[in-house]
Order: structure tokens, then C-alpha cells, then sequence
């Protein structure tokens, strides 16, 4: 891919937003910015929603500026970003991704949204499970907290490939990979 290119994953936790991220950066060797990854850095271990919603709200609006600052310094130095996190309500689109498309105009946008159906949610309880809460950098650990920012999820405001990442992982990674090569009209 030549052009400079922001590539946002979104969706709820446990959906392998992080996972398809690493992936992606293996393959296009882009900078990856993640929100999970930003709040270890700015508070060590994050406050979980369960134990403190106010707390796990400011540590996450705080690690989103972070990464937005992050990601629009790369872009400005000329480098193509993959960026992570929900971006669950369309105000959190517009700080994050409005933000960097009025910075960087001509940067090619890919959104993909990571999204498990309902019927699969037995995956999402498999994920949970295995995770190991305690070296968890996230705010989300149970399927109670999936299940919260799904129900407030609110639509992408711009174009975007909804990725079941039900499916195996080497056939999220082709459908992601071919939705970002696609050539911007």
C-alpha cells in the first residue's frame, strides 16, 4: 500500500480488536495505537469498569487523547497507523477520527468494525475466560462489560467493513487485509 493510510478497529471488548491489530501491523508494518496498550503506560494497572466506572471512564477518555495526539504526530510525520479502540458513540468518533481526518485530509480512512453475533456470544464468554484478568491492561473484564458497551454501541458515521471475527482468525485477517488494499476511489 503507498498512500498514507489510517486504519481504525473498533468494536466492543473481546471481539479481537487487539489481536487483528497485531496482525495487521506484522503485515504492513504500520505503527499500532492501542487503547488497552496506551493506559498501562499512562496509570499501570487500569482501574476496571466493575470496581470504579468514573475512574475507568477518565482513564479511558485520558488514554484516547493520548492516542490521538500519538497517531496524529505519526501521520504527520508520514507514516500509515493502525488505531484501536471502541469508538462505541459517535461523540468518541468524531474527538478521534474527525480529528485526524480535518488534521490529515488526504489520508486513505479504513474502519473496520470487529462485531461478534449475538448467537456467538458463547465465543465471547470463551474469551473472557481465558484472558488473565490480573494481567489485563483493559477496563473490560467479564462478559457483563461486553455486553454494556455493545448495548451503547452506536453507528460508525463513516464508510466501514463489519468483520465477524467469529469466523477463524486466518479469515479475519484475509477479509481485513483485502477491505484495506482496496484502491480509494
Amino acid at each position: 500500500m503507498s498512500e498514507q493510510t489510517l486504519i481504525a478497529l473498533c468494536g466492543p471488548p473481546f471481539v479481537g480488536k487487539t489481536t487483528i491489530g497485531d496482525a495487521l501491523r506484522d503485515h504492513y508494518r504500520y505503527p499500532f495505537v492501542a487503547v488497552d496498550r496506551f493506559r498501562p503506560l499512562l496509570y499501570g494497572r487500569s482501574v476496571s469498569y466493575a470496581e470504579d466506572p468514573v475512574g475507568d471512564m477518565a482513564q479511558v477518555h485520558r488514554a484516547y487523547a493520548a492516542m490521538r495526539a500519538t497517531t496524529d504526530a505519526l501521520l504527520g510525520l508520514g507514516d500509515s497507523v493502525i488505531f484501536e479502540c471502541t469508538l462505541s458513540k459517535i461523540s468518541y468518533q468524531h474527538q478521534n477520527i474527525d480529528f485526524l481526518l480535518e488534521q490529515h485530509p488526504l489520508i486513505n480512512l479504513r474502519i473496520i468494525l470487529c462485531w461478534i453475533p449475538d448467537e456467538k456470544e458463547e465465543i465471547i464468554k470463551t474469551r473472557v475466560a481465558e484472558r488473565d484478568i490480573s494481567q489485563s491492561p483493559s477496563g473490560a473484564t467479564s462478559i457483563t462489560d461486553h455486553r454494556r458497551v455493545r448495548e451503547r454501541f452506536e453507528n460508525i458515521a463513516h464508510p466501514h467493513y463489519r468483520l465477524d471475527t467469529s469466523l477463524p482468525f486466518e479469515e479475519c485477517l484475509r477479509q481485513a487485509i483485502a477491505y484495506i488494499d482496496v484502491p480509494r476511489k
